[in-house]
């Protein structure tokens, strides 16, 4: 079966300047029609990120990711073996993401077949390509054996070896950019002792050359491989 990431989401109260700075550190192009009253798209030609609105009651952060599957019933069949699991659809004022499902951990993601028009919020202005491309998503999860097992499985996706290396190659443009405008400075990492505990985790987990975080504090892990 097909499957691949079609976009990620992120909540956040300055969710236009998030886009910003995807935008200018990363190269991302925002859909022209993003209405900024709810939301703002931006994408590298292949995946898309949405910079969604916090709004009460959600909390800040990488809220979910998007699949674009061949056979949603297919896909449905096979999280039904897992407890804990299940899949909904999402009403037809969201039309680019049909289904809405769960990993056993709780973890949400949308689901979108790939012969429907799943992605028009986020490619208005079609597919291109560029240097600078969303690689992976990462889920931090207490179960992460049992999750990655269900990935697999439903959606065929391959486990791949640790290959993190050290490296800092993209230090010179996070400077540029701090530079330029200081709202659009990257969160530091570290800083006191529980936030040093999770600088290390991050680090000793991370599989890309060079590890930070947005303004809003999301974590971000680059490679150049």
């Amino acid at each position: 079966m097909s499957a691949r990431i079609n976009h990620v989401a992120i909540i956040s109260h300055q969710y236009a300047m998030l886009g910003r700075f995807y935008g200018v550190l990363f190269g991302m192009q925002p859909a022209p029609d993003s209405p900024l009253n709810a939301s703002i798209s931006y994408g590298d030609g292949n995946i898309g990120m949405q910079m969604l609105v916090r709004r009460d009651g959600y909390i800040g952060g990488i809220d979910h990711f998007g699949m674009l599957v061949d056979d949603l019933a297919e896909v449905e069949r096979r999280v039904q073996r897992y407890a804990g699991s299940s899949m909904v659809q999402r009403p037809s004022s969201r039309p680019f993401a049909a289904y809405s499902a769960n990993d056993p951990d709780g973890n949400h993601f949308d689901l979108a077949q790939a012969e429907d028009d799943t992605r028009k919020e986020i490619y208005a202005k079609g597919t291109w390509e560029q240097p600078r491309t969303i690689n992976k998503f990462a889920i931090r999860t207490p179960n992460a054996d049992r999750v990655a097992d269900f990935y697999a499985e439903v959606f065929e996706l391959t486990p791949l070896p640790n290959a993190r290396e050290e490296g800092t190659h993209y230090l010179s443009d996070v400077a540029k950019l701090a530079g330029a405008n200081p709202y659009l400075a990257p969160v530091p990492l570290g800083g006191s002792p529980e936030s040093d505990v999770r600088k290390r985790f991050f680090e000793e987990h991370a599989t890309g050359k060079y590890q930070m975080a947005d303004p809003d504090g999301v974590w971000i892990d680059i490679t150049d491989e």
